[in-house]
């Protein structure tokens, strides 16, 4: 009985951070969610840089390989133009006089419900390969990867 209360319990919590992270009411909001994405991804927001480019190199490092997911490139070319939407307008509503239109809102809360699709599958690959990138990858400057022989 207690396991099944324990079970219960997971359940519901997972529900109430599933909700919370598919309706983020403003773009602030927006952002610390993209957060909890890049820590999925191992990688985080630098202060110098621009949310668009926080967003380009969330999409680099976005895993190629399926994830056990036989349409996975398609749903990481989704998400990838997810996230150019989502940078390009978060520029706009941070340096635009006149802010967002309401179709523009539309567009990022669309962009978003598409991108936090992946999500699920993203925690599961992290916790059980260890999230491959890490910190400050997907820059220019990373070193190509070596084959080692075997």
């Amino acid at each position: 009985l207690a396991g099944a209360g324990v079970l219960l319990a997971l359940a519901l919590a997972a529900a109430l951070a599933l909700g919370w992270m598919m309706r983020p009411l403003t773009l602030r909001a927006l952002w610390r969610r993209m957060a909890i994405l890049g820590a999925l991804l191992g990688m985080r927001r630098r202060p110098t840089e621009t949310l668009g480019a926080f967003c380009t190199r969330l999409a680099e490092c976005l895993p190629e390989e399926a994830m056990g997911h036989r349409d996975w490139l398609m749903s990481r070319e989704r998400a990838v133009d997810d996230l150019r939407v989502i940078g390009g307008l978060s520029g706009k509503a941070a340096f635009s006089r006149q802010g967002l239109l309401p179709v523009e809102v539309t567009r990022w809360r669309r962009a978003w419900a598409g991108l936090v699709r992946l999500v699920p599958r993203l925690a599961v690959r992290r916790l059980l390969h260890g999230g491959g990138r890490r910190r400050g990858a997907g820059t220019a400057a990373a070193a190509p990867s070596v084959a080692r022989p075997s």
